[in-house]
Formats: structure tokens, C-alpha cells, sequence
């Protein structure tokens, strides 16, 4: 069973404990469920002190709270965007060039500080040729990848820390297109792919990844 689907299963555990708190608590307790579920999502991010609100409010233990909102987070402090759902949806938007009829794949190259962007691409047929498919059949579509694009188009030193958006997790060669580009630090991706040996890849490198799961299923 995999992390995340232990978290979904644990959200749902604390989603009837809140019930029963809610009944009792009222308001608070429907306010924390809310934040719980929002953070669970990767929409916001919770400090200790929240943590401990909310795990006081639902009468649960501090540390299931931490189980359930794991890292990352699309939302500062001060209510702002932050730079990592910045560059998803940017990602997000980009792969809409996509002329690939089965799916649309974006990716983004940026450096560490989030400041700059080194690199975009998306999925799609050689620069020239028709904008379509050589094929329909899965795997054999004949389009460039997203991220093989964004690592052609990107020109910045291998030692250049980097981090990089995908909405979908990168496939097994994608991934070692990545390794090879030299400097990235992590890989955040939106969307599952129905091959994960991607991950083993980024895994065995050395490279952090990281699900958002911010992007609307298409």
C-alpha cells in the first residue's frame, strides 16, 4: 500500500472522528476538518501550532494530523500563491500546446530559487513536422515527450540546481533524461502515470519527487 493511499485511508478515519466532534464542537470543528482536508490535498500548508489546533479541536493526536498533511504545500503563510503551485500551473498551462490527441503533457525547468525559468516544453511531433500523431496506439504515438523537450530546450550549466514541474509523472526514460540534464534537486509532477518506473529512476539518482496534486483531471 503506498503512502499516499494510507493517508486517503487515514483522512477517512479522522473525517468520522471530526463528525462526532462536530456535533459537540460545531463550528470549529467543521473549520478544522476543512483546513485537514484542504492541506491533505497539498492545497495549503499547516504549521505546528495549527497542527496542534486542530488535533485539540477533533480530539485526535497531534501526530495523525502530521500523517495526514505529509509535505508540501500551494499556499504561504500570507494566503499567496506559492511558487511551487506558480510553476504547476504554469506547466499546466503550457501543455495546452500540445497537439497530441491522447494526451497533453507540459513540463517546466526552474532554478532552485523558483526566480527563473530555464526551460518549457510539451509533448508533441518534431519541430516541421505535422502536428499529429504518427500513431493512436498507446506508447507509440511518435511525439516528443514533455519533459525531453523542456531538457533539449534547456541551455543552463549541469551544476545549475534545478527543480522541475511535470504535469504527469515522467516515464522511466524521461527520467533519465532528467538525471542526465545534471542539477535537478527535485521533480514535482501533477498527475499519475500508468508506468511508475519513473520514481525508481529519480529514486535511485538521488533526485526528490513530489506528487501536487493541484491540476484538474482531463
Amino acid at each position: 500500500m503506498s503512502e499516499r493511499v494510507r493517508r486517503h485511508q487515514r483522512l477517512k478515519e479522522l473525517r468520522v472522528a471530526a463528525k462526532l466532534s462536530q456535533d459537540e464542537l460545531g463550528y470549529q470543528a467543521g473549520v478544522s476538518q476543512a483546513r485537514l482536508s484542504r492541506a491533505e490535498r497539498g492545497y495549503i500548508k499547516l504549521n505546528v501550532e495549527e497542527c496542534k489546533r486542530i488535533a485539540c479541536t477533533l480530539r485526535i493526536s497531534v501526530d495523525s494530523v502530521s500523517s495526514i498533511v505529509g509535505e508540501g504545500a500551494v499556499e504561504d503563510d500570507d494566503g499567496r500563491p506559492s511558487f511551487e503551485l506558480i510553476h504547476m500551473k504554469m506547466a499546466g498551462l503550457v501543455r495546452q500546446r500540445s497537439t497530441c490527441s491522447r494526451l497533453q503533457v507540459g513540463c517546466i525547468i526552474a532554478s532552485s530559487d523558483f526566480r527563473k525559468i530555464l526551460a518549457m516544453g510539451y509533448n508533441g511531433n518534431a519541430s516541421g513536422l505535422p502536428n499529429e500523431c504518427d500513431s493512436e496506439e498507446p506508447g507509440k504515438c511518435g511525439c516528443l515527450h514533455a519533459e525531453e523537450n523542456a531538457v533539449i530546450n534547456c541551455d543552463s550549466p549541469r551544476q545549475w540546481p534545478k527543480i522541475v514541474f511535470c504535469t504527469h509523472l515522467p516515464c522511466k526514460m524521461c527520467a533519465k533524461r532528467l538525471v542526465n540534464l545534471g542539477g535537478v534537486a527535485k521533480v514535482y509532477y501533477a498527475h499519475d502515470y500508468r508506468l511508475k518506473e519513473g520514481l525508481d529512476v529519480l529514486a535511485a539518482a538521488g533526485i526528490e519527487y513530489q506528487q501536487m496534486d493541484v491540476l484538474q483531471d482531463e
